[in-house]
């Protein structure tokens, strides 16, 4: 969150903050899980989104999962603003200076299939932890 807030304020160019959270059918965490515990979403999950390998079977909400990171991710390299016409809001995901607002991507393949909202101070309780005790 440093990092967001100090490039955010810094850069005159708009600075774009996510979270993923969406938990589909073949995720990486689970291709590497030993035990039979309840696996999540791993760091750098969305990569089986906007990469899809042959050994990943997307399906169902993956499928819309991966087509709107793809929408976003290319018109974002395209305008440099991250919009999808998939979206009932395409221009939802504003930048993050506005409003210290971040898109939450979320959901998973067995509930409703992906969420995708614009939400704000990314969980302040545990961030304000962090900078009280970073000194």
């Amino acid at each position: 969150m440093k990092w967001v807030d100090t490039l955010s304020s810094k850069l005159k160019s708009p600075v774009f903050f996510y979270n993923f959270g969406y938990e589909g059918a073949d995720t990486i965490i689970k291709a590497f899980q030993t035990h039979s515990g309840d696996a999540k979403v791993g760091h750098a999950e969305e990569l089986t989104y906007l990469f899809p390998q042959n050994s990943v079977h997307l399906r169902g909400s993956d499928t819309s999962t991966s087509e709107i990171l793809i929408d976003l991710w290319t018109s974002f390299a395209i305008n440099g603003k991250p919009t999808s016409n998939l979206l009932p809001n395409p221009d939802m995901w504003t930048p993050y200076k506005d409003n210290m607002s971040y898109l939450e991507i979320s959901g998973s393949l067995n509930k409703s299939g992906p969420e995708v909202i614009l939400k704000h101070s990314y969980f302040p309780e545990r961030m304000n932890f962090w900078k009280k005790n970073s000194n």
